[in-house]
């Protein structure tokens, strides 16, 4: 295998991460690969808000049957514990093509939900060169005005240290209260969402702030990205509603879209397995076929 990939193993996750500065910034990495698959393009993975590498390690994982994977941290991301608050989307993009020039890495597949996709749709504008195809889900084209106000009430709320507040407020807004018997959401899952937003710790409280503010700063996500890519939606998802992902999805000239049944914005957690399905069907093959629970669109140009 070439050397920037290691072979995954239990206790991958208990040993140092890899990590290159670039420019002052630290990037974070775990790059695995299985032998057979070593030369193709790696998946490269990066985390939302509220992910790791260990809550991405089970797609990760599946994912190692058909592509190498690199799980990618930038700075303010995963468990990268260095704040850059001067950062901007754009900056941050650069930042993770460097660092695939650092490593010799030519063409990857971006994947990533939510914050983590608005990163990778500025990418794929960007470089659209270092790109075969992309995954995106959760993410929006334009912040509208009632999710604008979202935002800055979660900035403020931070800003004040009202962290029980702050948990109330995201789990109102982030799990669809409606729609609990179509996405199987348990009062129990709630509990343990709030509890963890309630108790962040301190450097978690900054990061959050930081990506808070650099959405802010956007109206619309920018450009027209050439590479192909798939886009993913939970019907339920009044967080970042189908209609606004469709619309991302459209923004790219050769893409496809996918809406899960009975999923909002808690899906990374609750529909792990119909991900790994709808994810291995767009890497392993050409044409997209419908999946039980997905019902998938081609985008007409």
């Amino acid at each position: 295998m070439p050397e920037l990939f290691q072979s995954y193993h239990s206790r991958i996750l208990e040993t140092p991460f890899a990590s290159l500065s670039i420019g002052g910034a630290r990037v974070e990495y775990l790059a695995l690969a299985e032998p057979e698959h070593a030369a193709l393009p790696p998946v490269l993975i990066l985390p939302g808000v509220f992910q790791d590498f260990r809550s991405l390690l089970f797609h990760a994982r599946r994912l190692l049957k058909r592509r190498p994977v690199i799980l990618i941290a930038l700075p303010g991301q995963g468990g990268n514990q260095q704040l850059a608050p001067d950062m901007n989307l754009t900056e941050l993009a650069d930042l993770l093509a460097a660092f695939l020039d650092q490593v010799g890495v030519k063409t990857v597949l971006p994947q990533a939900f939510s914050y983590g996709a608005v990163i990778v749709y500025v990418f794929c504008t960007s470089y659209p060169r270092l790109i075969e195809k992309a995954i995106l889900g959760g993410i929006f084209h334009e912040i509208d005005q009632p999710f604008h106000d979202f935002l800055i009430e979660a900035r403020h709320l931070l800003k004040k240290n009202s962290m029980t507040d702050f948990a109330t407020h995201l789990t109102q807004n982030m799990i669809n209260q409606q729609a609990l018997p179509q996405t199987g959401i348990t009062e129990k899952f709630k509990r343990t969402f709030h509890q963890y937003l309630q108790h962040l710790p301190e450097i978690e409280k900054k990061r959050y702030m930081q990506n808070i503010s650099r959405l802010i700063e956007i109206d619309t996500l920018p450009g027209k990205p050439a590479s192909p890519a798939l886009f993913y939606a939970g019907r339920q998802d009044n967080f970042a509603p189908p209609a606004s992902v469709r619309q991302s999805a459209q923004m790219f000239q050769n893409s496809h879209f996918a809406l899960l049944e009975g999923a909002d914005h808690m899906m990374m957690a609750t529909k792990k397995e119909t991900l790994g399905r709808l994810f291995d069907l767009y890497i392993s093959q050409q044409e997209m076929i419908e999946i039980e629970g997905v019902t998938i669109e081609a985008m007409q140009k």
